[in-house]
């Protein structure tokens, strides 16, 4: 388990203040089993949630059960601050957990109100937490680009390119399986497999389970 987050690395804090900072806002430690949705969409807005351990998706699931993962949290960083802080009454979208997972939550009238309380450690996390929005502003413009394309080819190259240029590699490992990658993309599972494997067949990636390989297209 990763009780000193990356979140609390990036805000500056030591240990022993990260500690007092849990105390100060009155926050609580979840453990969430594989497979459980611990943010449901329609749920009151409270908690500002940091990620211990494990993964999270984030998703949206539609009146007739068509589910779209919005975005991957992985260890160690936040999710939910952008409504939290935008005064959103009850949350649009579900997190679940992907594996067994260890979530911290801050309540976030604790947080605010220790702008008056602590304010030091109010402005170490307050930087962290904008820091860490712009982030997934990035992270979600990206996803954007990626649905938006015309095709389902279009949309996995897209994706995928993207994968690769975070890993800085043409060999990564991606973090969602063949449904979730589908759920992710807007599309069929069945659809998505059969495009994957003509790719494959094209000689454009290679892969194994969630380890891809991407390759130029060779010239005849």
């Amino acid at each position: 388990m990763q009780d000193f987050p990356a979140f609390a690395r990036m805000a500056g804090f030591g240990e022993e203040e990260w500690r007092l900072a849990l105390s100060v806002w009155q926050a609580r430690s979840l453990r969430v089993p594989s497979g459980e949705a611990f943010v449901r969409q329609g749920q009151p807005v409270r908690d500002i949630y940091v990620l211990l351990d494990g993964m999270v998706h984030v998703l949206v699931d539609d009146y007739w059960g068509n589910r779209s993962v919005l975005s991957v949290v992985e260890e160690g960083r936040i999710f939910g601050a952008a409504y939290a802080f935008a005064g959103v009454e009850v949350y649009p979208i579900s997190a679940l957990a992907v594996g067994d997972a260890i979530v911290v939550a801050v309540p976030v009238a604790a947080f605010l109100a220790s702008a008056d309380t602590h304010p030091t450690l109010y402005a170490k996390a307050q930087s962290a937490f904008l820091h860490a929005l712009a982030e997934r502003s990035v992270s979600l413009i990206h996803t954007i680009e990626q649905v938006k394309q015309r095709t389902l080819r279009q949309k996995i190259l897209a994706y995928l390119s993207y994968c690769g240029a975070l890993a800085r590699s043409t060999r990564f490992t991606v973090p969602l399986n063949r449904q979730q990658m589908a759920d992710y993309l807007a599309a069929d599972r069945a659809s998505l497999c059969r495009e994957l494997a003509r790719l494959r067949d094209e000689g454009l990636i290679a892969y194994h389970k969630n380890e891809f390989r991407l390759y130029l297209r060779k010239e005849p």
